[in-house]
């Protein structure tokens, strides 16, 4: 709600309130995305399905309603968050595939109550994209005598590490000890295929548990999905216990420090590990039977800690023969119909999978079978020894929430008188997606990441792709940039720009650079200076390109009007491999385009693979975006792309909407042919009076002014203009390019 307005201010913020309300009702009717519900699966689809459940989660009875009221066919989808703006794009992803059934953890009773309604306010306008009821909730966030829990989690005596992870797992490790499939993701997770097709068919079901591959050896925690299972068996004890062994070391870890000082890592000699690293050596535990504790000792680093173990080498050798030397690789047969919509193995080329006649296809997993730890009472030195004391009042809380449920309870590991139970309990069968190896990735065809397969035009949802992978998880190695997981949701597709104005305050709001920016649609009514079509091509090179930019952004603030940064050819030599500069010009792109330097330089998007662009990851930095003064502002290509659609009868090129770079009543010359290099100069002090009229005659916010031509500022900018792009330039690295460093270009 916005403070006291005087009166002499009301009717301007009448016009900006009903110009939002107006840019709200044409944003619904704009093709800007496909945000529909699209079932990928219909035996799955739950849109429109579940009651939803908003509340608290501590107690056995509120999570056991929240998964009742949330679940569809037993199946679960959960994620943890501290914030909820992140969330809803999350939750949207899943939401238009058709998948509703999706529990979302926040921080707070208030941040839930803010997701709802972000969720309220979109599905008004937007009520053809309805998926139905939501389900978010929390834990409490103090205890029973009204004080503040520091930890962020009830059972931890301090934070480690983010909260979200472990209210994440704890609620997995329940849901599986109530008998749900259940599948736990980072927020920047999508379902890009049709992932219950494989995961439900004779094959998939062999398998209980799939585990995002950090490395061959160890999990990346953004990805699981848990089947079948038993609910007090070995799936259920590596999420459990992960929870657990940080509980127990955050309430006292004077044992491992006993062996090693630098086993703690956190700080004030707290123990601090990440939660994927523990959840490593529970599943370490699950391949050697016992618990053991492979991930945590790789920082042992003292010679007398490992004189009481009994040496590096001896040590390495035992737990190795426990644990990865038990590795093994299924391979799996996919019929022609599977092999169909999953691809294959190879990489990067999904559709390069060898097929046989009759048009299967093998593909493999790096397999392992999990049993039921069990320490048997023994605890050797040759494995670092007794690394818990007795449990405290915060463990036996913790143990406690799992009794509370009254379901059956696994096999003590530390009770001797339940090693038998434990051996006899089934095993179940554990993959990890993701491995790497040569020019094969196994499992990377159920779930892979953005370095390996999205960056190659996999995810992109309006090229078609004849293959993806069935989940697509963005996570990291995303190049040097500010905000780069929304960049490469933007450009492949998967971000929902509705949802973006709806937590934003509106259309005007939601472009990185007006986001902060409580007058963006004045901003924006001063027009957005963009380079016509045909204007940026292939023959230009990287320099007449750099030319280019830096004479935009000159006009962009001589105009005191908005750059649209202009992509990059994507048949430019500079933007492809070295391979790819051999292909003919220009380059008729394909998925996968592996031809493109998408590992540094670019990312593609547009509404096809022939209008496939290339944004410069140059401008992908807040400097370029939104200038700390009022002058100096850029949109990414993706976002000018949006910013046409949504101004659905925005103006092209035509003679009132192109800059004039000669006095009136003349009219400009007829543009260039086509990949000239041409440059036409105009004077800073020209430009402004020929096209004032012209900035001052825009109607509507977001209105693109064109140039018609590469241009140069004739003895550049002038008085404050020039104080003003100087200022820019210092926080966009894009403006000052040439001028850094070898090893930072390198980068983008």
């Amino acid at each position: 709600m916005l403070p006291h307005i005087s009166r002499g201010f009301v009717g301007l913020a009448t016009i900006i309130a009903l110009a939002t309300i107006v840019s709200f009702a044409a944003f619904a009717q704009a093709g800007i995305l496909d945000t529909a519900i699209h079932c990928r699966n219909q035996d799955y689809c739950s849109a429109g399905k579940i009651e939803g459940y908003v509340g608290p989660l501590d107690k056995p009875e509120q999570i056991k309603e929240a998964f009742a009221k949330t679940h569809w066919k037993k199946e679960l989808i959960l994620f943890a968050e501290s914030a909820y703006h992140r969330a809803a794009h999350a939750i949207d992803r899943y939401r238009r595939e058709g998948y509703a059934h999706v529990l979302t953890i926040l921080s707070s009773e208030d941040e839930c109550g803010r997701l709802i309604q972000t969720f309220k306010m979109y599905d008004h306008r937007h009520p053809h994209e309805r998926a139905g009821n939501l389900s978010c909730g929390w834990y409490r966030t103090t205890d029973d005598r009204g004080n503040h829990i520091d930890s962020g989690f009830e059972y931890m005596k301090y934070q480690i590490g983010a909260p979200a992870w472990w209210w994440k797992y704890f609620t997995a490790a329940r849901a599986v000890a109530l008998g749900y499939n259940m599948m736990a993701i980072d927020q920047d997770t999508m379902m890009t295929g049709d992932f219950y097709r494989f995961a439900k068919s004779p094959q998939g079901r062999e398998y209980n548990m799939w585990f995002q591959a950090e490395d061959p050896n160890a999990i990346n925690a953004g990805f699981v999905y848990v089947q079948n299972a038993n609910p007090a068996g070995p799936s259920f004890y590596l999420l459990y216990e992960a929870t657990h062994r940080a509980v127990r070391w955050s309430e006292d870890s004077s044992l491992l420090s006993a062996l090693d000082p630098g086993l703690l890592l956190g700080e004030g000699g707290r123990f601090y590990r990440q939660e994927q690293t523990i959840l490593t050596d529970t599943l370490f535990s699950c391949m050697a039977g016992r618990p053991v504790h492979r991930a945590i000792m790789y920082e042992v680093k003292r010679d007398d800690a490992w004189a009481k173990i009994g040496g590096k080498e001896p040590y390495q050798k035992y737990i190795d023969a426990m644990t990865i030397d038990r590795w093994w690789y299924k391979t799996l047969t996919l019929d022609r119909e599977q092999a169909d919509f999953i691809g294959g193995e190879a990489w990067p080329d999904m559709a390069a999978s060898v097929r046989d006649g009759e048009g299967r296809t093998n593909a493999s997993f790096r397999t392992a079978t999990l049993y039921q730890p069990h320490a048997n009472g023994q605890y050797p030195m040759i494995l670092g020894g007794r690394l818990f004391t007795d449990p405290g009042p915060l463990t036996l809380a913790f143990r406690q929430s799992f009794r509370d449920l009254g379901v059956p309870q696994m096999p003590d590991q530390d009770d001797p008188g339940q090693a038998a139970a434990a051996n006899a309990t089934k095993p179940e069968l554990f993959a990890f997606t993701n491995i790497e190896y040569g020019d094969r990735f196994r499992g990377g065809w159920l779930e892979s990441t953005w370095l390996f397969y999205g960056r190659n035009g996999y995810w992109n949802k309006a090229m078609n792709p004849r293959h993806t992978n069935l989940m697509g998880h963005v996570h990291a190695h995303l190049g040097s940039s500010d905000d780069s997981k929304v960049h490469v949701l933007q450009h492949i597709g998967w971000h929902n720009w509705h949802l973006a104005a709806a937590l934003a305050g509106g259309p005007a709001h939601m472009f990185f650079a007006t986001q902060q920016d409580e007058h963006a649609l004045m901003t924006l009514s001063r027009g957005v200076i963009a380079y016509a079509p045909g204007v940026i091509h292939y023959g230009l090179t990287r320099s007449q390109y750099l030319d280019a930019v830096e004479a935009l952004a000159q006009v962009a603030v001589a105009l005191n009007a908005v750059a649209a940064w202009p992509p990059a050819d994507c048949s430019s030599d500079w933007v492809l491999t070295e391979s790819g500069r051999n292909l003919t010009k220009p380059v008729r792109h394909t998925v996968p385009w592996v031809h493109l330097n998408t590992r540094h330089i670019v990312q593609g998007f547009g509404q096809s693979v022939d209008q496939l662009k290339c944004d410069w990851s140059g401008f992908f930095t807040y400097g370029c975006t939104r200038n700390n003064n009022l002058q100096g502002r850029g949109l990414l290509g993706v976002e000018f792309d949006a910013l046409l659609e949504l101004k659905a009868a925005a103006h092209g090129p035509d003679a009132e909407h192109t800059l004039r770079l000669v006095a009136p009543p003349g009219s400009n010359p007829a543009p260039p042919p086509a990949l000239s290099t041409d440059v036409m100069g105009v004077r800073h002090a020209d430009l402004v009076s020929w096209n004032a009229d012209l900035v001052l005659g825009l109607s509507r916010w977001g209105q693109p002014l064109w140039l018609d031509r590469l241009v140069r500022l004739e003895g550049g900018l002038q008085g404050k203009a020039a104080t003003a792009y100087s200022a820019w330039r210092t926080h966009c690295r894009a403006l000052r390019y040439r001028e850094m460093a070898a090893n930072e270009r390198d980068t983008f």
